[in-house]
């Protein structure tokens, strides 16, 4: 493949399951230097900079979840289990999902104390399955996975989530990265700083709105916020910005 067509601007382009999965299988195997969220946040030169975003992203959006000791959590793409920390002790049960075996064999492994965390392979794609099997959840997180999903799967996905939420009073929380002049698509994409092929999609605000339109919104769910994630400190790319999405269903649907 040309280096042209690993990074592509302004057109859909597909990316490959199999690298994205591999990647991430290296990812778990790394060591965790000292930070363990590098695994999922990257920054494997500035663990301070993982660190930091960590605990701002989770002190923008805790608050907003407003846990309650009846709450079930479901954690779309849960990698090591960075959110089941903060929401387990929190609520009445919590179930992490992620399609790489690696990565929940350390979720598993820093969540083990918890006795109402629970963890299954699944990829995000395939989150109705819970419906059949799983009462429904009251608040769900998926923090930067539909970068990783092509587009027929992240419209999959998200009508996944609306089918296994609660009916009333269900939050939805996204956060994603996404394209601040237009999309961008990496295919294979050689980085230096992960030291390996990466492949991500980085969808424009605007694509995004259209999609919670078809998936969500039009399943009785409201957007309460959509907004920049990270103050300029805490920003390191110039063609991308982390967003965060928090959309509340009340009832209906």
């Amino acid at each position: 493949m040309e280096e042209s067509d690993k990074r592509v601007g302004g057109k859909v382009v597909d990316i490959d399951y199999e690298s994205t999965r591999r990647f991430f299988e290296q990812r778990a195997e790394r060591p965790a230097d000292t930070c363990a969220w590098t695994r999922v946040m990257y920054q494997d030169d500035n663990p301070q900079l993982a660190i930091a975003r960590d605990q701002h992203e989770k002190d923008v959006v805790l608050p907003k979840l407003r846990l309650r000791s009846t709450d079930r959590v479901l954690d779309v793409g849960c990698g090591v289990g960075r959110w089941a920390l903060a929401t387990a002790p929190l609520v009445m049960d919590y179930l992490g999902t992620d399609f790489s075996d690696g990565l929940l064999v350390r979720a598993r492994d820093n969540l083990r104390d918890h006795s109402n965390v629970s963890f299954e392979c699944l990829a995000a794609q395939d989150v109705e399955q819970l419906a059949s099997r799983n009462a429904p959840f009251n608040r769900v997180i998926l923090a930067g996975i539909l970068a990783y999903l092509n587009d027929a799967d992240a419209e999959r996905c998200l009508r996944g989530i609306a089918k296994v939420c609660s009916r009333t009073d269900a939050i939805v929380y996204l956060r994603e990265p996404m394209g601040v002049k237009e999309r961008l698509t990496l295919t294979n994409f050689w980085s230096g700083q992960l030291n390996a092929e990466y492949s991500a999609i980085y969808r424009s605000r605007q694509e995004y709105e259209l999609l919670l339109e078809r998936t969500l919104t039009s399943q009785g769910f409201r957007v309460d916020l959509f907004a920049n994630l990270y103050p300029e400190d805490l920003q390191n790319r110039v063609e991308t910005s982390q967003f965060i999405v928090l959309l509340h269903r009340f009832g209906g649907g």
